[in-house]
C-alpha cells in the first residue's frame, strides 16, 4: 500500500513538474507579445524615454526566463526518466514482495496442513482422552511457534540481526514478566512430563491450607 502510495506521489510530482514548464513557457510567450507591443509602441512614440527603458528591462528579463526556460525543458526529461526509473523499480519491488508473501502463506498452509494430519493421528491412534488432549495443546503451540519463526525470518535478511534483537528483547521482557515466563516454562514442563492431566484431582497446600479440586485446564499461565 505504501508503494502504491508513493507511486502515486512520483506521478503526481511528475505533472506538476511539466506545469511548471509549460507555465513558463506561457510566460516567456506573453513577455515576447509584451515586448513587441512596446516595440511598435517606441516607433509611434520615438522620443519616450520611459518606454525605451522599460523595453530594456523587459529584454532583460526576457533573456532570464528564456535561461531558465531551456533548463528547465532539459532537467524536465531527465527528471521525468528518472521517475520512470524508479516507478519501474517500485513496481519490480511490489512484485517481489507479493511472491514473497504467496511463498510465506504457502509455508504456513503446509504448516496448518501438518498440524491437522498429526492432529488426525492423535485421534486415530490415541485413545486416552487427557494424552490426546495434550497432545492437541502442544501441537497448537508448536505451529504457532513454527509459523512466528516463518514470518521472522522471511522479513528479515540477516539472521544475526535477529539474533542481537532478540538478546536485548529477551532479556528485558524476562525482567519486567518474570512470572509470566516461569508460568510459561511450568506449562512446558507439565505437558511434556504428562504427570499431570485435565481430570486430575489434586492436592497442594497455600500458606499452610490443604487445597483439593479438580484440574480443568492447563494453560500457558
Amino acid at each position: 500500500i505504501e508503494a502504491f502510495s508513493y507511486i502515486q506521489k512520483l506521478k503526481e510530482n511528475k505533472v506538476s513538474y511539466q506545469d511548471i514548464n509549460s507555465q513558463l513557457n506561457d510566460l516567456v510567450e506573453l513577455l515576447e507579445l509584451k515586448l513587441t507591443i512596446l516595440g511598435k509602441l517606441t516607433k509611434l512614440k520615438t522620443d519616450d524615454k520611459e518606454l525605451k527603458t522599460e523595453m530594456e528591462k523587459l529584454k532583460k528579463e526576457l533573456k532570464d526566463f528564456n535561461m531558465v526556460v531551456n533548463i528547465v525543458s532539459t532537467t524536465n526529461d531527465v527528471y521525468v526518466k528518472r521517475i520512470n526509473q524508479i516507478i519501474q523499480e517500485t513496481k519490480e519491488n511490489i512484485t517481489a514482495e507479493i511472491n514473497n508473501v504467496f511463498k510465506l502463506f504457502i509455508i504456513i498452509l503446509v504448516l496448518f496442513g501438518l498440524t491437522i494430519v498429526a492432529k488426525m493421528g492423535i485421534k486415530k491412534y490415541i485413545k486416552d482422552d487427557d494424552k490426546h488432549y495434550t497432545g492437541n495443546k502442544l501441537i497448537n503451540f508448536t505451529f504457532i511457534i513454527l509459523t512466528i519463526i516463518v514470518i521472522l525470518f522471511s522479513y528479515i535478511d540477516n539472521a544475526s540481526y535477529l539474533v542481537t534483537f532478540l538478546g536485548f528483547a529477551t532479556a528485558g521482557i524476562t525482567i519486567a514478566l518474570k512470572d509470566w515466563f516461569m508460568s510459561m516454562f511450568g506449562w512446558i514442563s507439565i505437558m511434556l512430563s504428562g504427570s499431570i492431566n485435565p481430570g486430575d484431582r489434586v492436592k497442594v497446600t497455600r500458606n499452610g491450607v490443604e487445597v483439593v479440586g479438580d484440574v480443568l485446564d492447563i494453560t500457558l499461565l
